[in-house]
């Protein structure tokens, strides 16, 4: 009987799907000894709160009949046989039905007592148990909400999924020790609806919002939980930035240049993000800005991602004194401070010279060579 009923607990375990089996109890009396305890030990798998039912067969192998009483268990689960009393006749078996509820999911070991008339000690059923609650899953294992610009939003749907014939109710939000750090600042990601009740199979879809208050490159965890159940984890992850455009060089410096003739130079943007950025010139500024004068081409525009963007410039110097009090402020969209670039110029005054001469040229021959007299025209003084 002993090996029976180890290769019957074998199979029930092996096949934990199976949720009804056949148990043979034997009780057997001897007339010099009426104390005695049959432990058996069997294995189940159930879902919790769902009743299942498995047949039980008392048999009695004494000598006389015996008079038995099941107790009831309803401590978390609830465990009971019926009928739970009764007499069974010598040799004579009765056919019963043990009734278990899980209440709580995870493996347990449940005991029920038999009384049996004149028996000092009961027969105690030990039943092995393993209950699952309901299961919620995520249609994703991650969510990438991809490049932000600081100031605006995103927002994503996932669907979750009730995959159990249980009602499950359902809570997404970030992980404890998350929360913890973020507990004295306004969380960034939001869920709506962050809770509720999924029916048997049954799904929903849910937002989740993320609003940074930072550049930062962002990552959490949400955790789906379920009462008496089985959840999962979503990872969420942003990368957060704000236009950033730099100079590649902050001065500009014209060595050969003439008052009143313009110059051309060059200089480079850079956008150091993955973002789009705007940027536009302005007017000179500075205490030497009325002495010149200049122009960019272009003088507005939108550098793609990591691009770069070559700015033709056009300076005119009215003045030959030397000028290094100078800038030009370029403003980049989204960005606190605008770009400076320095002018350094020192011009040239224009000189004309006229060369006048007494010498005139007969057969391809100098003739009557005499005195050479310069006049000099300087553009700047308008002096002779």
């Amino acid at each position: 009987v002993v090996d029976a009923f180890h290769d019957l607990c074998s199979h029930i375990y092996s096949h934990e799907n199976h949720y009804s089996v056949v148990l043979i109890i034997l009780i057997q009396t001897f007339p010099s000894l009426l104390n005695m305890c049959i432990l058996f030990l069997l294995f189940f798998s159930f879902l919790i709160s769902a009743p299942s039912v498995s047949h039980v067969q008392m048999w009695n192998n004494s000598r006389t009949h015996v008079v038995f009483h099941w107790e009831r268990l309803s401590d978390h689960h609830i465990m009971e046989v019926e009928p739970p009393t009764g007499v069974i006749e010598m040799n004579e078996c009765c056919d019963l039905e043990l009734a278990l509820t899980g209440g709580e999911p995870g493996s347990h070991s449940l005991r029920l007592d038999c009384r049996i008339e004149h028996h000092d000690e009961p027969v105690t059923l030990v039943v092995q148990a393993a209950f699952k609650g309901p299961r919620v899953c995520i249609n994703i294992p991650s969510l990438d909400l991809g490049l932000l610009r600081l100031g605006d939003h995103a927002k994503s749907t996932v669907h979750i999924t009730n995959t159990s014939h249980l009602a499950a109710s359902w809570a997404l939000q970030e992980v404890p020790d998350r929360r913890q750090e973020l507990s004295r600042e306004v969380s960034q990601i939001s869920v709506e609806p962050c809770r509720g009740l999924l029916p048997p199979l049954g799904g929903c879809n849910v937002d989740v919002v993320f609003r940074p208050s930072v550049c930062q490159r962002f990552h959490t965890i949400l955790e789906l939980a379920v009462d008496r159940g089985c959840g999962c984890h979503l990872s969420v992850q942003a990368n957060v930035q704000l236009p950033q455009v730099c100079l590649l060089s902050c001065e500009l410096v014209f060595s050969e240049l003439y008052v009143g003739v313009p110059a051309r130079g060059t200089v480079r943007l850079f956008n150091q993000t993955l973002l789009p950025a705007s940027f536009c010139w302005g007017e000179l500024q500075g205490p030497q800005a009325s002495l010149c004068s200049a122009t960019f081409s272009p003088s507005a525009g939108t550098l793609g991602p990591s691009a770069e963007a070559e700015i033709s410039v056009e300076f005119t110097a009215n003045t030959d004194r030397e000028l290094t009090e100078v800038i030009a402020l370029c403003s980049v969209k989204d960005m606190k401070d605008p770009l400076v670039l320095v002018f350094f110029s020192k011009a040239q005054p224009l000189r004309v010279s006229y060369v006048l001469s007494d010498r005139y040229v007969v057969n391809d021959q100098p003739e009557n060579v005499g005195c050479i007299i310069q006049i000099q025209f300087d553009c700047v003084s308008g002096l002779l």
